[in-house]
């Protein structure tokens, strides 16, 4: 998976680097602003590339933030479902098919942050189907269909 996108990794850090300043600086996580994937490049457009893509920079995020203050989600939108009910999920890479169409994005937040513990709250941890991160779920019904979000965060 890191191997197709390590050839722009340093313009991938110094993009990421940039936002992660500019959210610190003016306290941007207040006004819940978040980075999509396809802002970072042209090649996380291309929805094949948004499971890998955003794991890839997730971990990119990882190694520049200051994780003692500061802690981050991978927001995955899936597509609205009519029935509600938890859906089992053994890989992320195989979640493709239940993409929604906005791209996955990252929010930072500080330590203890108050709308960042409240969206950990709300949603159900799942086992964990990938290392070093925990996977949350969340669903909310809204007129008869089921928006269904994950959020992963470092462990």
């Amino acid at each position: 998976m890191d191997g197709h996108y390590q050839d722009k990794k340093s313009e991938y850090i110094v993009f990421l680097q940039n936002w992660i300043n500019q959210v610190i600086s003016d306290e941007l996580w207040e006004k819940y602003a978040d980075l999509h994937i396809d802002q970072v490049n042209q090649i996380f457009k291309k929805k094949q590339n948004w499971i890998t893509g955003s794991l890839f920079l997730f971990n990119c995020i990882l190694s520049l933030i200051d994780k003692v203050n500061y802690d981050v989600f991978l927001v995955i939108p899936l597509s609205c479902v009519s029935k509600g009910g938890l859906t089992t999920f053994t890989k992320l890479e195989s979640l493709e098919s239940e993409l929604d169409i906005t791209p996955p994005s990252f929010y930072l937040f500080p330590k203890g942050e108050k709308n960042y513990e409240e969206t950990i709250k709300s949603a159900k941890q799942l086992n964990s189907i990938t290392e070093n991160m925990n996977i949350y779920y969340k669903e909310e019904n809204e007129n008869g269909e089921y928006y269904r979000t994950l959020y992963l965060r470092n462990s």
